[in-house]
């Protein structure tokens, strides 16, 4: 996924055209820090928790955490809604002179670096360019004493740089002689994809896992993001539900509001005044072409079984459209003949969803279920001959290794 680029804000008095979409896009990047953490609630409380000596007791502890999770799993927001809640606490409650300091670990190349994104965050001065490593600690270290001042520094993908150069984590780390931390003034906060980096480290520290996002805590941040980002009724909740389940398997964030602000640029340089989940289709289908059958590989064990029961029930009778309570039924059926542990059926359905948009194999329709009623039924209507998706869904479940299916199927009704 490519990083955002963000536009200028386009302003009407200078000649330009006001986006009819966007209220203030800038707040889809992944620079910009919420004022309002979801789902990370756990983290934050362990994180204050840990580090709460440091107001209680300062200076006679050294605090060692490891955030550990993938991409967009929330590591730097929450440390860095930690960083600003401790500074706040220290100066108002204890009266404590704390800083927290974030250094993003890609952008250092050695431990000079390193020294010099601290410093320059403490007492900024281009007089430090070209000093060497050791009066870059000895600089921090006269500033620490003087100012009686604490530190947090919040070393942001520490795995990419120190696996391989675990020296220069112990002397950052390290009290000893020569070392930064040799009068335990710094406490650290360690943002990592995996814990592996802990064993090229002397110093004991401990690990805090971050699990993914799930696909209903995605929706939450996105449509918070939503209402600050765009002008009001501008983009469908459909829209966020969509993408919200195409990001289910890495549960990041980050790629969600890449989506997210991708689909929006798409929608309006299609001059649409909603973004729409079509929008979302043809946006994603640009960035992972699947219109080929072929490159459906990708779907898992559920989408494919959804599809065989689709497949069953058009086959069974030769009907316009099926209903989705059908398929689940038929999905169920499907489970229990191939000894496959079933999901729920919210589960389920949201899966229907989300291949609708996809693979545009099949659109959902509303009918009313009698003359007597109001009440509306989902059903669906395919968008491809039977014989097409035929040739997909063998397809499918011949690419899905130790999977029986096939056979079951085409030996029982061919």
């Amino acid at each position: 996924m490519e990083p955002l680029e963000l536009c200028p804000k386009l302003d009407t008095e200078d000649g330009f055209v006001q986006s009819s979409l966007f209220k203030d896009e800038s707040k889809l990047s992944e620079k910009w820090m919420p004022d309002r953490l979801f789902h990370r609630d756990d983290t934050f409380r362990q994180l204050m928790r840990f580090f709460r000596v440091l107001l209680e007791r300062p200076k006679t502890f050294s605090v060692k955490v490891m955030l550990t999770g993938g991409p967009g799993s929330g590591k730097t927001a929450v440390a860095m809604s930690f960083g600003s809640e401790m500074e706040c606490i220290a100066c108002d409650e204890f009266g404590l002179n704390l800083k927290f300091i974030h250094v993003n670990c890609i952008e250092g190349v050695n431990l000079s670096n390193i020294l010099l994104q601290i410093l320059q965050k403490i007492r900024p001065s281009s007089y430090y360019q070209l000093w060497s490593a050791k009066n870059l600690i000895r600089e921090i270290q006269d500033i620490l004493r003087k100012d009686d001042l604490q530190l947090i520094i919040c070393l942001d993908d520490a795995d990419s740089f120190f696996t391989k150069k675990s020296l220069i984590l112990n002397r950052l780390m390290n009290s000893k002689e020569s070392c930064l931390n040799t009068e335990l003034r710094i406490s650290f906060v360690l943002n990592v994809k995996s814990d592996d980096v802990r064993e090229n480290v002397a110093e004991k520290i401990t690990s805090i896992p971050i699990m993914e996002y799930v696909p209903n805590q995605l929706e939450d941040i996105l449509e918070e993001r939503v209402k600050i980002s765009f002008q009001k009724g501008s983009v469908q909740r459909g829209t966020v539900r969509l993408i919200a389940g195409l990001c289910r398997f890495s549960g990041s964030a980050r790629e969600a509001l890449s989506i997210l602000w991708g689909t929006a640029k798409f929608a309006e340089k299609k001059g649409a005044s909603v973004v729409e989940p079509s929008h979302v289709r043809q946006y994603y289908e640009s960035l992972k072409p699947i219109t080929d059958y072929g490159k459906c590989v990708f779907l898992d064990q559920d989408q494919k079984v959804i599809l065989f029961a689709i497949l069953r029930l058009f086959e069974y009778d030769d009907q316009e459209r099926i209903k989705k309570r059908d398929i689940w039924r038929e999905y169920l059926d499907i489970c229990m003949e191939n000894a496959i542990v079933p999901k729920k059926v919210e589960r389920i359905l949201m899966e229907m969803w989300i291949l609708e948009w996809i693979t545009g194999f099949f659109i959902t329709k509303e009918s009313i279920k009698s003359d007597y009623t109001t009440e509306k039924v989902e059903e669906i209507a395919l968008l491809i001959s039977i014989e097409e998706l035929h040739s997909i869904v063998e397809y499918q479940i011949k690419s899905e290794v130790g999977w029986n299916l096939i056979q079951f199927y085409f030996k029982k009704f061919h």
